[in-house]
């Protein structure tokens, strides 16, 4: 018979990892020794890896578990404590389950609302421009009568809205300008950080074994858990957005060396 370490059941000859929480099964409860403190990081709605992942060398399945040992045994050689494997533990369980806070860059929100007040003011400025010379008789809709004035009216509100609406987006632009400035210092920061914190060897872990892609697993959530106890101000999943955008110039680019 096997047990679940972390779910203390019981289950029949042949079957190796738990199908609720895929934890490796072991012989008996008393097997779960202290050396499995990081028991738990993997599972079914939360997992870094994929029990049933294809690898993509030898088209074989991945054990999560094996890929979790590998990956604290390599944490450990770098001589990091439990508190810090356990946060970067965390951190590459929450990417890995697609639950870490996106980050919207506030670039991004500027651009968009520079570009929609342009295409609002201007579209309700020429039709409201369209409306009153039609009203002074400049030019001629093919409208009379009742419904002359209703579609004036109504059509009258919904140009007044896009103009509205784009006096709004323009000055949120405005107020967002200064923060995109900050949001750039704040990024140069990072990234200067992190390169100097490569230069000095702390996301050394190239000969381990550990694949290329969860070597850059593990290497960007260090970088994340580095820039987080490092700058305690940083806005929710702004460390994992700069470490994902400038990874190469960071981690890959060797002139910087």
């Amino acid at each position: 018979m096997a047990w679940c370490p972390r779910c203390k059941l019981e289950y029949v000859d042949g079957i190796k990892i738990c199908p609720d929480c895929k934890t490796a099964l072991v012989a008996s409860l008393e097997d779960a020794s202290e050396d499995n403190e990081f028991e738990g990081y993997i599972s079914e709605d939360e997992a870094a890896f994929d029990n049933q992942e294809m690898c993509g060398e030898c088209n074989c399945h991945v054990d999560a578990n094996e890929v979790l040992a590998q990956i604290i045994d390599t944490l450990k050689q770098k001589g990091l404590n439990d508190d810090e494997i356990s946060l970067i533990l965390d951190n590459i369980k929450n990417s890995g389950g697609k639950k870490a806070e996106n980050y919207k860059p506030l670039a991004d929100k500027y651009t968009e609302n520079r570009s929609g007040s342009s295409a609002l003011i201007l579209c309700g400025a020429v039709g409201i421009i369209v409306l009153l010379l039609n009203l002074l008789g400049v030019i001629r809709l093919p409208l009379s009568g009742y419904s002359f004035w209703l579609t004036t009216i109504v059509m009258g509100v919904l140009f007044l809205i896009f103009l509205l609406s784009g006096v709004k987006a323009l000055l949120t632009a405005k107020k967002l300008a200064p923060q995109v400035d900050k949001e750039k210092e704040d990024i140069e920061k990072l990234v200067t950080f992190l390169k100097e914190q490569k230069k000095a060897g702390r996301f050394d872990i190239a000969g381990d074994d550990l694949t290329m892609e969860e070597q850059s697993l593990v290497i960007s959530n260090m970088a994340v858990s580095a820039c987080e106890s490092e700058f305690e101000d940083l806005a929710p999943g702004f460390a994992f957005y700069v470490t994902d955008r400038y990874y190469s110039e960071i981690f890959e680019n060797e002139d910087e060396d």
